[in-house]
């Protein structure tokens, strides 16, 4: 094969939007976690060559705290750093266990979000390590068995009659007039932070990857799903 990458600029790029870069406590929040350890770079020698490339790495992330996916990077941080706010903690030294230390006084917190699957198992089953409560609402046409793989982490899940988009509604507005905790993985405006956090917490991938391999420069990069890169994290490498 003699495809060449190639890159196109994103027409809606907002110019004035800041990720404020912070992986380290990101991933130093990820290292507390019981359990973690980077997940597999993985080398497809047979496909790189078939394709014409040097090299193609892959970051194995059905090896993720044994969720099969990367999402809960994102929620187990997004969700430190909400009770971190809650408890007036110092939101640049979260950590698994500080959080512990506090469980009588979050043991009423509840979390919520909608999802068609992972992002919401992740939700549940860092509120169940936490000590918090979680309600997670899904789409019409959920199948049964990611119903039950949120209800297996202790978590509330229903799968309600709304499509994706109006499920998303649904939960901001039970969240408002329940006094949850909105964790969801879309923005819109007024509604920004989280999933900044969110992102951020994806970065660890991107950290495990620099230190498991440095030769960024000759090598494709894949990871479960490559959106997460084109967002943002390309300006790491280059």
């Amino acid at each position: 094969m003699n495809d060449q990458l190639e890159c196109i600029s994103n027409p809606f790029k907002n110019h004035n939007f800041d990720l404020d870069w912070s992986s380290e406590s990101a991933f130093c929040f990820h290292q507390s976690l019981p359990g973690y350890k980077p997940t597999p770079l993985i080398q497809l020698k047979n496909f790189s060559k078939t394709i014409g490339i040097n090299q193609c790495l892959v970051k194995d992330e059905s090896h993720r705290l044994n969720l099969n996916a990367f999402k809960v990077l994102g929620a187990s941080y997004a969700m430190a750093i909400e009770i971190a706010k809650y408890l007036k903690l110092d939101l640049d030294n979260v950590t698994y266990e500080i959080i512990k230390k506090h469980s009588d006084q979050i043991k009423n917190l509840t979390f919520t979000t909608a999802t068609d699957g992972n992002h919401g198992r992740a939700v549940a089953w860092t509120a169940k390590n936490f000590g918090c409560k979680a309600m997670v609402y899904m789409p019409k046409g959920t199948s049964k068995i990611r119903l039950d793989a949120i209800l297996d982490t202790n978590a509330s899940a229903e799968i309600t009659d709304f499509n994706y988009d109006d499920t998303v509604k649904h939960t901001a507005k039970k969240a408002s007039e329940n006094n949850w905790i909105l964790l969801q993985d879309s923005s819109w405006n007024g509604y920004v932070e989280v999933p900044k956090n969110i992102m951020l917490g994806y970065s660890t991938m991107v950290t495990e990857f620099l230190v498991q391999y440095s030769d960024v420069a000759n090598s494709y990069y894949c990871s479960s799903w490559c959106w997460v890169f084109c967002s943002f994290n390309i300006d790491k490498f280059f």
